[in-house]
């Protein structure tokens, strides 16, 4: 069984308000959702061992009052979503709601605060563009010119005078 399409919206979270937020995945794993790039899409997460610690250690930092968001995709059985809210529930949550994912296509980024080095986007080959233009537009420029110097004897009129 997976969630119908009109219940994509759930989310009740206004500007302004912070949340945390939980997502699951297909094989049930829950993470923590630690940072998100809405320019690209890209989130960032932390895989949570243990919901019921995560939720209680959430609880006594922040209080009852604290929104959740559950984020899933559409293709995650709505009875590990509703086993999330129980959870909730049972540690005294009163602001939790669900968000549907629908692009399927953007992979989870795990991030898992160890010494790897993010890549890096390479600036040589965007120069070397650069450059090839500015000699490209420098020297139809300069071939202009060299053909506006040209003398022409433009040829009289014997009746025009």
């Amino acid at each position: 069984m997976t969630l119908p399409t009109m219940t994509s919206s759930l989310s009740t979270t206004r500007a302004g308000e912070e949340a945390v937020i939980i997502s699951v995945d297909e094989k049930e794993n829950v993470y923590q959702v630690v940072g998100h790039d809405a320019y690209s899409g890209e989130s960032t997460y932390l895989p949570v061992k243990d919901l019921s610690t995560f939720l209680s250690d959430l609880r006594n930092s922040r209080g009852v009052e604290t929104n959740i968001d559950v984020t899933a995709y559409r293709t995650v059985p709505v009875s590990t979503v509703i086993e999330i809210f129980d959870q909730c529930q049972i540690q005294g949550f009163t602001h939790t709601r669900v968000r549907l994912e629908v692009n399927l296509i953007k992979p989870m980024r795990l991030s898992l605060f160890n010494n790897e080095e993010e890549p890096e986007v390479s600036m040589s080959p965007l120069i070397d563009c650069v450059f090839l233009l500015l000699i490209f537009f420098l020297v139809s420029t300069m071939t202009k010119v060299k053909n506006r110097d040209i003398p022409v004897e433009l040829p009289t009129s014997q009746s025009a005078s």
